[in-house]
C-alpha cells in the first residue's frame, strides 16, 4: 500500500533515485523487471532494509509498466518476476530467520514469510496528477492503483501559506524594505487565489477544468524573480548609458570652456593687433597725405618750369627770326 512515510533514509532515496536515473535513459520493461528484482532482494535478504519505490506519471512511458505495479499493489508480489530456482534460493535463504519468527519450516511458510517481509519493507509511492483523463483510464485498467492504495490528495495552499512561501523565496531578492517584501508576497497570494476564482467561472461557462497547483505558484514566484532580475539588468544598462552620456557631455563642456578661455586670450591678442593695425593705417594715411601734398607742389613747380621753358623757347625762336 501507499503510506505516508517519514523523511526517506539514504537507502530509500538511493533506490528511488536509481529508478529516476534509469528511466531518463530509455527505461524499458526489462529494465523495470531488473530494478524490481533488485529491490525485492534488498527488502528481503537479511537484514532487509526498508525501501520506497517512487514513480511519477510523467515517468510512465507506456501503460505496461502499471501491470507490475498493479500486481504488487493487489497481491504484494509479481508472478514470474523471478525464475523458479532464484525464488527458491531467496526463500531458502530466509529459513533461519523465518523459523526464528515462528514460521513453519516448509516451502509455503517460507514463501509466506518472504511475502510478509516484502510487504513490510517495500513501499510504493505513486505521484499522479488528476488533470485530464489519464488517471481515470489507468484506474479502470489497473484497479489496484485505487483499490489497494491510500490516496493523499494535495489541495491548494491556504492564503497564509501562500504568503509565507512567497516571503521565504523573496528573501533571496534584494529589496529596499521588508514592508515591500511583505506587500509583494501578499500580492502574489492574491493573484494566485484570483486564478482559482477565475477557474470556477471558467468551469461554469465552458464546462472545462483548469487547474492551478502549488507548482504553478512556485513557477509564478520564479518568473517574478527572473523578470525582476531582467528588468533590473535593463535599468542598470540604461543607467550606465546615461552616466556615459553625462560624462561625455561633461567632458565636452569642459573642452568647450577650455576653448572659450583660449578664445578670450586670442580675442585680446586680436584686439591688440587690430589697434596696432589701426595706428599703422592712420600713420600710413598721414604719410600718404604729406606725400600727396608734396606731389602736388612738385607738379605745380614742374608746370611753372615747363611754362618758363616754353616761354624761353619762344623768345629764342623770335630772336633767331629777327637775326635772319
Amino acid at each position: 500500500t501507499i503510506r505516508q512515510q517519514p523523511r526517506p533514509t539514504q537507502s530509500r532515496s538511493s533506490a528511488a533515485s536509481d529508478v529516476y536515473k534509469r528511466q531518463s535513459q530509455n527505461f524499458s520493461i526489462a529494465d523495470l523487471r531488473g530494478v524490481l528484482q533488485e529491490l525485492f532482494k534488498k527488502c528481503t535478504k537479511t537484514p532487509g532494509n526498508p525501501r520506497v519505490f517512487m514513480l511519477t506519471d510523467s515517468q510512465i512511458q507506456e501503460d505496461t509498466y502499471l501491470v507490475y505495479i498493479n500486481d504488487m499493489l493487489s497481491s504484494g508480489f509479481i508472478p514470474d518476476l523471478f525464475p523458479k530456482e532464484d525464488l527458491e534460493a531467496l526463500t531458502q535463504g530466509l529459513r533461519n530467520e523465518a523459523k526464528a519468527n515462528g514460521y513453519l519450516d516448509n516451502a509455503d511458510s517460507l514463501m509466506q514469510y518472504f511475502l510478509d517481509k516484502l510487504k513490510r519493507n517495500l513501499h510504493i509511492l505513486l505521484c499522479f496528477s488528476p488533470v485530464g483523463d489519464t488517471l481515470r483510464v489507468r484506474a479502470r485498467k489497473f484497479p489496484g492503483v485505487v483499490n489497494s492504495t491510500m490516496i493523499n490528495w494535495f489541495h491548494g495552499w491556504p492564503k497564509d501559506a501562500l504568503i509565507n512561501v512567497a516571503y521565504r523565496f523573496l528573501q533571496e531578492v534584494e529589496l529596499p524594505t521588508d514592508d515591500i517584501r511583505n506587500n509583494i508576497a501578499l500580492n502574489m497570494a492574491e493573484i494566485h487565489m484570483s486564478i482559482d476564482e477565475a477557474n470556477k467561472n471558467y468551469l461554469i461557462l465552458e464546462r472545462r477544468y483548469n487547474y492551478t497547483t502549488p507548482k504553478s505558484y512556485l513557477e509564478l514566484i520564479a518568473f517574478y524573480k527572473k523578470l525582476l532580475k531582467q528588468k533590473r539588468a535593463e535599468i542598470q544598462k540604461q543607467i550606465r548609458r546615461l552616466e556615459n552620456g553625462l560624462q561625455t557631455l561633461a567632458d565636452t563642456q569642459s573642452k568647450v570652456q577650455g576653448l572659450q578661455e583660449e578664445l578670450k586670450v586670442m580675442m585680446v591678442q586680436v584686439e591688440a593687433k587690430r589697434q596696432e593695425t589701426d595706428i599703422l593705417i592712420k600713420k600710413v594715411r598721414e604719410e600718404n597725405a604729406v606725400a600727396e601734398g608734396k606731389k602736388q607742389i612738385a607738379s605745380v613747380e614742374e608746370a611753372k618750369k615747363n611754362e618758363l621753358a616754353e616761354e624761353a623757347k619762344k623768345k629764342k625762336k623770335k630772336k633767331y627770326s629777327a637775326l635772319i
